[in-house]
């Protein structure tokens, strides 16, 4: 249960670690005139999402228990780090790129 939760945890941040959220808001805003959209607070941060992803998760699993939402409130919290992690990933393959297209141009 605990893996699933990190699991959502991750896949949440990584949704908005690509900026699709943002996207949205831009098209909904240009496309159908709303002026200026946002969405609402629950799916506009990842830390709201997480916290309301894993608690729907545990009700649906019958295992709501007060040690359980404290899981829930700290894979939460954890999607600062992940967007690390994830921001540390991506730098690195980058890189990694670069330097493997100057090896193979010779530039």
């Amino acid at each position: 249960m605990y893996i699933d939760m990190l699991l959502i945890s991750a896949i949440l941040t990584g949704i908005f670690y690509s900026g699709f959220p943002s996207e949205f808001e831009k098209i909904v805003s240009t496309k159908l005139r709303f002026g200026q959209f946002k969405l609402p607070k629950p799916f506009s941060c990842p830390l709201c999402m997480t916290w309301w992803c894993c608690l729907i998760y545990i009700i649906c699993i019958n295992e709501f228990t007060l040690f359980n939402v404290f899981a829930c409130l700290m894979f939460a919290l954890s999607t600062g780090v992940i967007n690390s992690v994830y921001g540390l990933i991506f730098s690195t393959l980058e890189n990694f790129v670069a330097w493997l297209n100057e090896r193979i141009n010779g530039v």
